[in-house]
C-alpha cells in the first residue's frame, strides 16, 4: 500500500476522502480497498461496487473477505449471496480468509445451513473457521449441533480458543445442558 494512501485515508476528513481517487492513473485493488477502512459501511460497500465496476481486477482475498464482513454487518444476506457467486468466479471461495468471511457473513444474515455448506466445502480449515460455524450456531439457535462440533473440531487436531467455549458454554447454558458443557472443557 503506497504510504500518500495511508497518510490520506487516516487523516483526511470523511467527505474528503473520495477526492484522492479521481486523480489515481493506475488504479488497483490495493488503492481502492485501502479507502474503505474509515468509511461508514455503506460506504465502503458502494465503494466496492465502483471500483468492481470499473473492472479493477483481480480481486483478491482481503477485499472479498472486508466486503463480505460488512455484509455480515449490514446482514444483507441477498447481497452477500452476489458476493459469494463473484468469489466463486475469481476462483476466491477456496481460501481460508473468504470462506471464514463467508462463514460469518452467513452466520450474522441468521443463514446458518449457508454457512454450513460453506464450512463442508472449505479445503483447509482452522480454530477460527470451527469457532465461526460453533458461535454461529449458537446465535442461531442451532445449539444442538454444537457439542458435536466441538468435539470434531478437536479429532481434527484443532485447540479451542476462548471464544470457542464461550460459543460451547452458551448453546449449553441455553440448552441447561451444563454436563455436555463440562465435557467439553474438560477435554
Amino acid at each position: 500500500m503506497h504510504p500518500s494512501l495511508v497518510c490520506y485515508r487516516d487523516k483526511l476528513h470523511r467527505s474528503l476522502r473520495p477526492l484522492l481517487f479521481p486523480p489515481l492513473v493506475r488504479r488497483n485493488v490495493a488503492a481502492k480497498s485501502c479507502g474503505t477502512k474509515p468509511f461508514t459501511t455503506h460506504e465502503a460497500v458502494g465503494l466496492f461496487l465502483r471500483a468492481h465496476r470499473s473492472d479493477v481486477s483481480p480481486l483478491d482475498d482481503s477485499t472479498l473477505s472486508s466486503i463480505l464482513r460488512l455484509c455480515g454487518a449490514l446482514s444483507d444476506v441477498v447481497f452477500g449471496k452476489q458476493l459469494h457467486s463473484l468469489c466463486v468466479k475469481y476462483d476466491q471461495d477456496k481460501a481460508l480468509s473468504v470462506g471464514t468471511s463467508l462463514l460469518g457473513m452467513y452466520a450474522k444474515c441468521h443463514s446458518i445451513e449457508d454457512a454450513a455448506k460453506v464450512f463442508d466445502g472449505m479445503p483447509e480449515r482452522n480454530a477460527v473457521a470451527w469457532t465461526t460455524l460453533i458461535a454461529g450456531r449458537t446465535q442461531c439457535g442451532s445449539r444442538e449441533s454444537v457439542p458435536e462440533l466441538f468435539f470434531r473440531m478437536r479429532v481434527e487436531g484443532f485447540w479451542p480458543n476462548p471464544l470457542t467455549f464461550s460459543g460451547v458454554l452458551a448453546a449449553a447454558a441455553a440448552d441447561r445442558a451444563i454436563e455436555q458443557g463440562r465435557g467439553c472443557t474438560a477435554s
